[in-house]
């Protein structure tokens, strides 16, 4: 039987100045800027040519466990262990105050693990330490859909590409 072959990383750049524990990343689609939440309470957008910080919310908790990026790039979520999930759209203009912007989607009963933008800006998939995911608006503010079913935490979730972007995965505790 042949050896696999290696598959070697190389460091292209390194992001440094959080406070803390990166707990969650997500790309955009461009590959260029990135979105991420830490244990330091706060979410950070890059640009991961020059490694700036491009904008930096500081959130209602410490844990701030699940960050997402929306297909547009226009978006951002995220959420940790004060239970819900908020949106923002970040700006790139260092005087404006990025957390009065912020707006809750989606209010679980324990910690949110997990958040996922459908195909759209508009709606984001939701996965909690409470066993439940939920499927909401950020723009009505609301839940459309709740997934009950799990006795133990959900912990991770992704959406399986496709036209309709109707299923998606969880992983339980």
């Amino acid at each position: 039987m042949e050896a696999p072959e290696r598959f070697v990383m190389k460091t292209r750049r390194t992001l440094t100045g959080r406070g803390d524990k990166v707990l969650c990343m997500d790309w955009f689609k461009n590959k260029r800027r990135m979105v991420t939440s830490s244990q330091d309470g706060k979410v950070v957008v890059w640009d991961s040519f020059t490694t700036n910080k491009e904008c930096t919310v500081a959130m209602n908790c410490k844990w701030v466990v699940a960050c997402a990026y929306a297909p547009s790039g226009r978006v951002t979520a995220c959420g940790g262990l004060d239970n819900k999930c908020f949106v923002y759209l970040p700006t790139f203009d260092k005087n404006e105050n990025m957390a009065a912007k912020k707006k809750s989607v989606a209010m679980h009963t324990d910690y949110l693990s997990a958040c996922s933008f459908t195909n759209s800006d508009v709606q984001i998939l939701t996965a909690s330490g409470d066993g439940t995911c939920a499927c909401g608006t950020w723009r009505a503010g609301s839940c459309c859909s709740a997934f009950y079913g799990h006795a133990t935490d959900e912990l991770c979730l992704d959406l399986a590409a496709s036209e309709t972007w109707n299923t998606f995965f969880v992983g339980k505790m």
